[in-house]
């Protein structure tokens, strides 16, 4: 947990390495296994939404290495509305996407590149929850693109 960085509680960093634990209780026969094993969680917060800075949103930071089957983004958002909702009201409850839209900005980046995995929860409701995902490349420590 030491190596997890951002403002969110320990509780709430154990929940989000909890969850990414729980969606890969089948080991390598899991959806996205291989993927999980190579994910690092670099950071989870809490801060106002960039959309309504009257609202809070959860915010989780991972870095991917690309190899030619890598993609991780479902999870990663699952796991970020569940952390907001965690703090709302303690109900750990994860949900399963319905809707998802991708808008593609650069093309793929060759194998061996490393993307940065940004989730921020947008919103929480009882039965129906939001989230952005921001998918960069991360070249050589100098920032996205």
């Amino acid at each position: 947990m030491s190596t997890i960085g951002g403002n969110a509680s320990l509780f709430i960093k154990e929940a989000a390495v909890r969850w990414y634990m729980m969606l890969d209780m089948r080991g390598s026969s899991s959806f996205g296994h291989s993927m999980r094993t190579r994910l690092e969680l670099k950071e989870v917060s809490i801060e106002p939404s960039p959309d309504d800075s009257k609202k809070m949103s959860s915010k989780m930071v991972c870095d991917l290495e690309i190899t030619p089957v890598s993609f991780e983004i479902l999870r990663g958002s699952a796991i970020s509305l569940l952390l907001m909702r965690l703090l709302e009201d303690e109900n750990e409850v994860i949900g399963v996407t319905q809707t998802f839209n991708f808008f593609f900005h650069h093309p793929a980046p060759p194998a061996g590149s490393r993307i940065r995995i940004i989730n921020r929860s947008v919103s929480t409701a009882e039965d129906v929850g939001c989230c952005q995902s921001e998918v960069g490349l991360h070249l050589l420590g100098r920032g996205h693109i």
